[in-house]
């Protein structure tokens, strides 16, 4: 369903699909993802939502996706990333963060933790965007 100009996720839309493993909605014009906007989707493997506007991420968004591996949000507008949206997802191995403004301070520091800690997770072009003396500075070698 990638470049289809959806605004948001309805998880009414896809309740049905409970053997689907991957879900593309690349390309379109979602600007955040609300609380439950998946529903349970025990085979999802992979979520692409690269390219979209996406700027929110609200905590409980993925938590019905239990086999999650690989969470592509290249090229959205997301400036960070709240503890809670990943808290449930024990199984990612691939977390694509490129091309987004992300706001390297504090409340983001337990994202560059949680990578140092899973050896498998792959995160190597998520870069920051400010403050000034981080700009372009990889994630993972923030203090």
């Amino acid at each position: 369903v990638d470049n289809n100009k959806i605004k948001n996720v309805n998880n009414g839309i896809i309740r049905a699909l409970v053997r689907l493993e991957k879900l593309d909605l690349s390309n379109n014009e979602i600007q955040y993802l609300e609380d439950e906007s998946f529903p349970s989707l025990p085979k999802l493997t992979s979520l692409i939502l690269s390219k979209n506007k996406i700027q929110c991420i609200q905590g409980g968004a993925l938590k019905r996706l239990p086999n999650l591996r690989v969470i592509n949000l290249e090229g959205n507008n997301l400036a960070g990333l709240d503890k809670s949206v990943f808290s449930s997802l024990v199984t990612v191995s691939s977390l694509a963060l490129a091309d987004n403004p992300l706001h390297c301070d504090c409340r983001l520091a337990w994202l560059a933790t949680m990578i140092k800690k899973q050896d498998e997770m792959d995160i190597t072009q998520a870069r920051c965007a400010s403050p000034p003396h981080l700009i372009s500075k990889s994630l993972l070698n923030v203090p």
